[in-house]
């Protein structure tokens, strides 16, 4: 599939006006989102039935230049998850050439960021006369601290994977005119919106 012509300018210009005067909407997010020329999904896997595996073929069968977030693979049976949650890295997921983690993304302020991962984990932290003891891990505000960070400018949090704790992050840290998170949906959205933004080209 070729890759359609990008146009960020009106989208964009849009986003800075409503951005001075009120909160941007949802479409005008997911506009501004696909305007990108690079991606970055956490949360994809070998698994293909993971929706972050989706997420990432989604982009690639759009001839999308994307590429997998993905520090480690885990063990498919529950006790080796639980007892080996960082046991392999992975290079490549679908063909494409992975980086451990957000911080090292090579044009982080070029590339727009999807998520795809459980708000929180439970993940071991020591032993206790013989017992695990665990704790929750804020897996998803993680992921925003390094995006904000690395000045990543538009992010997409698919359902699920995003609580209370993270709408108050980003309320709270100014980046509700650039992430979504109110249940919108990349896979089932986002070609709807690319037409939109098609018919709106062509319209110029």
């Amino acid at each position: 599939m070729r890759r359609p012509p990008v146009i960020r300018t009106t989208v964009i210009d849009n986003l800075r006006r409503l951005s001075t005067s009120s909160m941007a909407t949802s479409t005008e997010k997911q506009k501004f989102f696909l305007t990108h020329n690079k991606y970055a999904v956490v949360g994809a896997s070998t698994d293909q039935a993971k929706w972050g595996t989706k997420i990432l073929q989604w982009y690639i069968e759009r001839d999308r230049d994307v590429t997998p977030v993905h520090p480690v693979s885990q063990m498919n049976d529950g006790l080796g998850s639980l007892l080996m949650p960082f046991s392999q890295t992975n290079t490549e997921l679908e063909g494409r050439k992975t980086v451990k983690s957000v911080d090292e993304l090579t044009s982080p302020t070029e590339t727009a960021l999807s998520i795809v991962t459980p708000a929180k984990v439970r993940r071991i932290s020591g032993i206790n006369h013989g017992l695990l003891t665990m704790r929750r891990v804020k897996i998803t505000i993680k992921l925003l601290e390094q995006a904000k960070a690395q000045g990543i400018p538009a992010i997409w949090i698919q359902p699920g994977a995003t609580d209370q704790d993270c709408v108050n992050y980003i309320t709270n840290n100014a980046m509700a005119d650039y992430v979504l998170w109110q249940g919108e949906c990349l896979w089932r959205d986002g070609d709807g919106v690319l037409r939109i933004m098609a018919h709106e080209r062509a319209s110029l």
